[in-house]
């Protein structure tokens, strides 16, 4: 019966110190949406140095991109084509983005934003 206490103790403690150590981890904001043959995300703490991280990427039949808006409101974007990816470090937070495709006739459609925050 001691044995048993013991271990049941041991077990109960080490859930607490683990459940401690869990609740000091930071949540970073990674969203990801797709739009007509594209897709996007956007990670606003990538844990390389860099204020946001932006990808894009095109599937093999589809032209577009990742359109992204900074809390100052500069906007910039990355361009994908055919099967390519693209990423971008950014030196400022995003605060939103949104994914766009270009078809045949040149024109372009764009999903609706999302915002990061």
């Amino acid at each position: 019966m001691r044995m048993k206490l013991g271990r049941a103790a041991v077990v109960t403690a080490m859930t607490a110190v683990a459940g401690l150590g869990m609740t000091q981890v930071a949540q970073a904001t990674v969203m990801y949406t797709s739009y007509e043959g594209i897709q996007g995300q956007v990670d606003d703490d990538p844990g390389n140095g860099a204020a946001s991280w932006v990808w894009a990427h095109a599937n093999s039949d589809a032209v577009g991109g990742v359109q992204y808006e900074f809390y100052d409101g500069n906007i910039a974007s990355i361009n994908v084509s055919y099967g390519s990816s693209a990423v971008k470090n950014t030196a400022a937070d995003v605060w939103r983005f949104r994914v766009y495709s270009t078809n045949s006739s040149g024109n372009t459609s764009y999903s609706a934003w999302k915002n990061l925050s």
